[in-house]
């Protein structure tokens, strides 16, 4: 099966009916980075939501999802027993 696929995709590249993508993210993240991204698939009604409060309390929209998930993150830790 695998043969199969590989051998469509191949010709399927080659004839120019089959777009190739680059990944655009790195297959080997350092594990100390600073900094991570989240990607969040959310309907539409909610983003509008997240992006209007967070214009309300002066933030991006960004900005204001993240101090969300720290201060969930927050409360777990607080029930969660660490041993």
């Amino acid at each position: 099966m695998q043969d199969t696929a590989k051998s469509w995709v191949t010709k399927g590249v080659s004839s120019g009916e089959v777009e190739v993508f680059l990944n655009p993210f790195e297959e080997n993240v350092p594990e100390d980075e600073t900094h991570g991204t989240v990607y969040v698939r959310m309907p539409a009604s909610l983003k509008r939501q997240i992006e209007a409060a967070a214009e309300s309390d002066g933030l991006s929209a960004n900005s204001w999802a993240m101090r969300c998930f720290e201060k969930c993150l927050a409360e777990w830790s607080a029930r969660t027993i660490h041993v």
